[in-house]
């Protein structure tokens, strides 16, 4: 499922935080998207089903920065990592599908990702704009603007 966000200011903002010419607001755009990141990650590991416990722990992200259209893209899902379990050996990304969209033999499926980003979408925008308002904030404040 691909998800763009777009919002309007961003381009201001970044010209803005150049002027700064600091390292911290030369990246912020990574930081407020990893932060409205971390809300939907924070709000999927809520909702996220229990057995083992290691599809909730497995949520992460991915910030990435493409430099030459200043673009700032957040890959959030579940990680590829072993976990030994009580029950075995677990590995969250090979039935972490099966949960969301269940399977044809009658497991039920369990959107529990796409509610979570439904249901904390508004919230994370907050977040990045909350997040880039901070580090401009401060920055401004360091350099005595």
């Amino acid at each position: 499922m691909s998800v763009n966000v777009y919002m309007t200011g961003i381009k201001e903002m970044q010209a803005n935080l150049r002027r700064l010419g600091t390292k911290k607001a030369l990246r912020a755009p990574a930081a407020a998207v990893r932060a409205g990141s971390k809300v939907i990650i924070n709000q999927s590991r809520s909702a996220a089903p229990v057995d083992t416990g290691t599809l909730k722990k497995a949520l992460g992200q991915k910030v990435k920065t493409y430099r030459s259209s200043k673009v700032v893209v957040s890959v959030f899902g579940v990680r590829n990592k072993l976990v030994v379990t009580a029950k075995g050996n677990r590995n969250p990304v090979k039935y972490a599908h099966l949960v969301e969209f269940g399977t044809r033999n009658g497991v039920k499926a369990n959107p529990f990702m796409r509610r979570s980003f439904k249901t904390s979408q508004d919230s994370a925008a907050k977040a990045v704009i909350t997040k880039m308002k901070q580090i401009f904030d401060s920055e401004s404040k360091s350099i005595g603007i």
